[in-house]
């Protein structure tokens, strides 16, 4: 991952709360989540191996891709008996988010007065 290419003077030079930025966050997300399912891959394949060996037939349900892992076992007869997933949630953002403590007064009276979170 180029750790340059997201330092704190590239973010300050795309400026406060501008599309440049949240595009460079957005591909900040992508590239940790990319990083971070290198790792996981291999280590959730190792359970699922394990898993099977203990009787199960854990498959792939849906495509694999970073963030999302989705095994399932399902006999012919429609079943699912066993489900294991692995999602993970990477999020980016600079300047344009609230602290705690204006989202949690933004959020006192129950309405969200902005999607700036």
């Amino acid at each position: 991952m180029n750790f340059q290419k997201y330092s704190k003077q590239q973010f300050d030079s795309l400026g406060r709360d501008t599309p440049a930025a949240r595009q460079l966050a957005d591909e900040l997300q992508a590239d940790v989540n990319e990083e971070i399912h290198t790792a996981v891959r291999p280590a959730f394949m190792k359970i699922i191996e394990r898993l099977n060996a203990m009787g199960h037939n854990l498959t792939v349900y849906d495509p694999i891709v970073p963030g999302d892992i989705t095994f399932r076992d399902e006999p012919e007869d429609g079943d699912c008996y066993l489900r294991l997933a692995c999602d993970v949630v990477i999020s980016a953002g600079y300047a344009n988010t609230m602290t705690a403590d204006e989202a949690y007064a933004e959020f006192a009276d129950g309405a969200p007065k902005s999607d700036a979170i």
